[in-house]
């Protein structure tokens, strides 16, 4: 059995939970290829988590926004793997009391034969973290209560674009 194999077993023993008093869900994968895997039973194991705020997600690929889970009641989501740009938006759309957002991935921009994606207004996003490699997403976003925002590991050359975003 491979070991690829042997995790979709072990995965397939995971089953939607209920988690009543569940406020915070952390789960760090370090350098896994089985992540994808992961991220799917991560999904539907914590769709029944009524008093879920908070998600920290760390090298777990989510494969859908449409998967059941209580994005609608989120107000901190941190995440750090691969997403396209248009993923990050839908973030933004499906958890809209979101307070908090940590991107510590990548983002993919769009290709101009794609055309642009739609631009998403933010009204309860406070606090904003994103690294080099998400700066993009700030051109898609309207964020009227930002507060704090974090930049890491920016390139000093892309500061004079970004100073043009707000």
């Amino acid at each position: 059995m491979g070991e690829e194999t042997e995790m979709e077993g072990i995965l397939d023993t995971v089953k939607p939970r209920n988690f009543p008093s569940l406020q915070r869900l952390c789960i760090q994968v370090d350098r896994d290829p089985r992540s994808n895997l992961i991220g799917y039973k991560v999904m539907d194991a914590f769709m029944t988590a009524p008093s879920l705020i908070t998600v920290n997600l760390q090298g777990i690929f989510i494969d859908s926004l449409d998967r059941p889970f209580p994005w609608t009641q989120l107000q901190a989501f941190e995440y750090a793997h691969y997403l396209s740009l248009e993923e990050q938006l839908g973030i933004f759309q499906a958890a809209p009391g979101l307070q908090k957002f940590v991107c510590g991935g990548s983002v993919e921009p769009y290709f101009e034969e794609e055309g642009p994606p739609f631009k998403v207004c933010s009204t309860n996003l406070t606090e904003l973290t994103l690294g080099q490699d998400s700066l993009l997403l700030l051109e898609y976003l309207t964020l009227p209560s930002l507060e704090i925002i974090h930049l890491s590991d920016v390139n000093p050359d892309t500061l004079p674009h970004f100073t043009g975003l707000i």
